[in-house]
């Protein structure tokens, strides 16, 4: 039982953090890296499904919804439904170039996770036309579309950590 509660608090400290001290140092990561690995997604660019390279013209364009100064935001948040985590602002897939035996299976390198309803976040930065948002998890950073997650209050917070809480392996 001792070793189950560990577990549990294990995880619940984790599944909370975004709402605890900056957002993301939990993950390890620093915003200069989280700057840099954006900046080298668009700078690598990609193939899109059509097989053909994707534009410099929509590079420029995610590039520029991306925004600087990143952090523009610093507000707790919740995903209000299940949500795609993606590198960069955009719902457009990049491939790796043409699929060969040695590469295996082509999958979209900006699909970088997944948040179910409920997850709590930290919303860091938001895109120059406002429909994306950068968050933080507890396990992984990237944009999500800003229909999916909402603002929360410390009150709000208080609440949600109150709730009993159930870890399903």
């Amino acid at each position: 039982v001792a070793e189950q509660q560990l577990r549990a608090q294990q995880y619940l400290s984790r599944h909370f953090s975004p709402w605890d001290g900056d957002g993301y140092s939990h993950l390890n990561v620093t915003k200069e890296q989280i700057i840099a690995f954006q900046r080298s997604a668009v700078q690598r660019g990609g193939w899109g499904s059509d097989r053909k390279p994707i534009s410099q013209e929509t590079l420029n364009g995610i590039k520029k919804q991306m925004a600087v100064p990143f952090a523009s935001l610093n507000r707790n948040g919740i995903a209000l439904m299940e949500s795609d985590l993606r590198v960069l602002p955009t719902k457009k897939a990049f491939y790796p170039p043409a699929y060969t035996p040695s590469s295996g299976y082509s999958f979209d390198r900006l699909q970088n996770s997944t948040i179910k309803p409920g997850k709590p976040l930290r919303l860091l930065h938001v895109s120059l036309n406002g429909s994306w948002v950068f968050v933080s998890s507890g396990t992984a950073v990237g944009w999500v579309e800003k229909s999916k997650v909402a603002d929360v209050t410390d009150a709000f917070i208080t609440v949600w950590k109150e709730l009993p809480q159930g870890v399903f392996i």
